[in-house]
């Protein structure tokens, strides 16, 4: 469902889900977490929200994880934050 909110561009929609798991205590992954990072590259998302993932990712231990970090970059660099971008995409592994 978090995908599919993503994919349509509804931050809504995918935070209402995210948001709803967590309270339901299932522990998001690095795939949740990239799909909601993804649904924030969105116009309407806040850059604010788009941090607040990232946040989270990092404290959870997956901000590292290959499909994070891609949406992560991509998220920064859509949104204008070619600096943050760039960072994430040098810690990257090869």
């Amino acid at each position: 469902m978090l995908s599919g909110y993503a994919q349509k561009g509804d931050i809504q929609g995918a935070v209402r889900v995210f948001r709803q798991l967590v309270k339901d205590g299932v522990r998001p992954n690095e795939f949740t977490f990239s799909s909601v990072i993804n649904a924030c590259v969105t116009s309407m998302a806040s850059v604010e929200q788009g941090k607040q993932f990232h946040c989270s990712a990092i404290k959870s231990g997956h901000s590292n994880a290959f499909c994070v970090s891609s949406a992560l970059v991509t998220m920064y660099a859509k949104r204008g934050n070619i600096e943050s971008a760039n960072e994430i995409f040098k810690r990257q592994p090869e």
